[in-house]
């Protein structure tokens, strides 16, 4: 594979990973002497619409390869994606996202992703120098088998573990072990999402206004929530309110009714019938 760009290297990308609005973000990429004039276009957009198409500036040559150079600046916080057009000979070809951020010459290949936070967003005292642990429920702690679901298998602390497996983690599991959590130093809990979904991961919600049943009900998180809070430790939730999960009731009602459904614009929705055939919200075509 060709080293032409890469997103975690901070000769070609500057700053390195998230940036704040109004922080200038520098792309440098070096192509192969094969690509003496060319037109080099940075292309960014927002997952909606594009926002930007940035003509990259020639910056030198060497060691046999020609670099370009562009700054963009995002105003607006949000989630960008990007990749880089290449005109040359009367053909244009794309730099996407392979494995480790490295650009490929690709037309199908993911994007590169930029995320962007408000530089005016405030961060809560008590993260400041904190320590946050993470849970992932249905691996953590077993303590209530009444909530398990048909499909639980036995803890086991060797052998192979599936995507799929069910361990019947749980709010109990979590609040018995909240002394051993302490004890670590941390004074955050980071849980992934516990709305009800099919899935052990729940990213693929189905109903944001409810808990899962396998972890609880809402009175034992509450339970939970103050427990946490008798020992100095915070707990936060993930909420994944940009993308939903395949039975969520709107996305059933545009699947059902197409553009007549008053969901309709709730989705990233680029042509209608749907390709599900190439419907990967990698591909941009619906999610």
């Amino acid at each position: 594979m060709e080293d032409i760009f890469c997103s975690r290297r901070l000769s070609d990308k500057r700053p390195f990973g998230a940036v704040e609005t109004g922080v200038p973000v520098q792309f440098t990429i070096h192509l192969p002497l094969d690509y003496s004039f060319s037109t080099v276009t940075l292309c960014i957009y927002d997952g909606i619409s594009y926002l930007e198409h940035i003509v990259m500036s020639y910056l030198k040559t060497e060691n046999e390869q020609i670099f370009y150079r562009v700054t963009y600046t995002p105003e607006v916080a949000g989630v960008y994606f990007y990749y880089f057009s290449v005109q040359h000979e009367n053909r244009t070809t794309f730099i996407k996202r392979s494995t480790g951020g490295f650009g490929v010459f690709s037309q199908d290949a993911p994007d590169f992703q930029l995320t962007v936070a408000n530089r005016n967003s405030k961060t809560p005292d008590f993260i400041k120098g904190g320590l946050c642990y993470q849970i992932f429920p249905d691996r953590f702690c077993n303590g209530n088998h009444e909530n398990d679901p048909a499909d639980v298998v036995p803890w086991r602390n060797q052998g192979s573990v599936t995507n799929e497996e069910c361990f019947g983690g749980d709010f109990d599991g979590i609040i018995s072990k909240l002394d051993y959590l302490k004890n670590l130093g941390i004074n955050g809990i980071y849980l992934t999402p516990i709305n009800e979904s099919p899935s052990n991961h729940k990213y693929d919600t189905t109903d944001y206004t409810k808990i899962d049943p396998r972890f609880g009900d809402e009175e034992t998180f509450r339970t939970l929530v103050k427990e946490a809070h008798k020992r100095g430790i915070r707990v936060m939730l993930d909420g994944v309110f940009n993308h939903c999960g395949y039975y969520f009731k709107p996305w059933q009602d545009v699947l059902a009714k197409g553009p007549d459904s008053e969901y309709y614009d709730w989705f990233m929705i680029n042509t209608w019938p749907l390709d599900f055939e190439h419907g990967a919200a990698k591909n941009k075509q619906f999610y």
